[in-house]
């Protein structure tokens, strides 16, 4: 386990040293280097077949492993909120700090979510060994909406008829696990109409 905890930190420095800022006019520069380097050559060293997917300048992974029922999602973005100058440590270089008597780690990216993706790729050996049918989608463009990124690669897989029986994400929420994420179920209600007399007065109140 400590060995495996050592992996993650050593990977987490080297994806948090890639500059994957990211705004509505700026796509992450390094986002596609990043995939190149640190990303691609895990996935094919388990045999998967990957590919890019560009959008306006933001770039995804697609990365796919053929086998058997179930099929599997994991997701995760590269991306970054851009900093500014209340940044008080190298933005891109992790550092460990004490807080509350904790050791924690820093780096722009580090919880949101370097750190969960670092993690998939180094358990990338064990989800390899499942006879599922695994993609892995990577984006760039999270932070902003993720329309060009999540959005295309589910086009993409419905387009295919292979959306995915599960998806998992490692992102982060206060080191919880989170099993719902906002805008995941389409749910609609319909009820009986019915008239009703109301007493009081109609006002209206801008905000």
């Amino acid at each position: 386990m400590e060995d495996t905890i050592v992996d993650v930190i050593e990977l987490l420095k080297k994806l948090v040293s890639y500059d994957t800022r990211t705004n509505h006019s700026q796509p992450g520069k390094d986002v596609k280097v990043l995939l190149e380097n640190e990303i691609e050559p895990r996935l094919k060293e388990f045999g998967f077949d990957v590919e890019y997917i560009e959008v306006k300048g933001h770039y995804s992974i697609l990365a796919k492993r053929k086998r058997s029922s179930p099929s599997i999602l994991f997701s995760g973005h590269l991306d970054v909120v851009p900093w500014d100058d209340r940044w008080v440590t190298d933005p891109q270089t992790v550092v460990e700090l004490q807080e509350n008597g904790k050791n924690v780690l820093k780096g722009r990216g580090v919880s949101d979510m370097k750190s969960g993706v670092a993690s998939l790729m180094v358990a990338l050996p064990e989800i390899a060994k499942s006879d599922a049918t695994i993609y892995f989608a990577l984006t760039g463009d999270e932070e902003i909406g993720g329309e060009d990124g999540t959005g295309s690669i589910v086009e993409k897989l419905r387009d295919r008829d292979e959306l995915p029986d599960y998806v998992i994400t490692a992102d982060a929420a206060g080191m919880e696990i989170i099993t719902k994420r906002r805008n995941i179920f389409d749910l609609t209600l319909s009820a009986k109409k019915q008239h009703e007399l109301i007493l009081g007065k109609l006002e209206e109140k801008a905000f």
